[in-house]
């Protein structure tokens, strides 16, 4: 890890950055937009000001698709086709896990 050079806020606000990307890419081909999401960063900061990257925006985008009638997830920067009776099936379980109840401290 390293001392974070810039004190600005770099708190995660992924509407404002989704907001960012969609005017500042809204005439850009998809391949562009898949460059930006690779070369920006996410990176956690912990309480003695210390920085270290985590990812790349690209490879933390868990993304759902459907494609002539395929159902395809995007996870860790790969592409997966999933089969529509196993998605349901996994989804199904998930459904069923009670939700977890617990405070979250932010640290500044």
């Amino acid at each position: 890890m390293k001392k974070r050079k810039n004190k600005a806020n770099i708190d995660l606000d992924y509407e404002t950055y989704l907001n960012y990307i969609r005017r500042y890419f809204k005439d850009k081909n998809n391949a562009a937009i898949i460059r930006k999401l690779k070369k920006d960063k996410l990176v956690v900061v912990d309480g003695s000001d210390e920085e270290e990257t985590i990812s790349n925006v690209y490879d933390s985008v868990i993304f759902e698709e459907v494609c002539e009638n395929k159902k395809y997830l995007l996870c860790f920067g790969i592409w997966y086709e999933v089969s529509k009776t196993f998605y349901e099936k996994i989804r199904s379980r998930i459904r069923k896990i009670k939700k977890a109840i617990f405070s979250y401290h932010h640290v500044r």
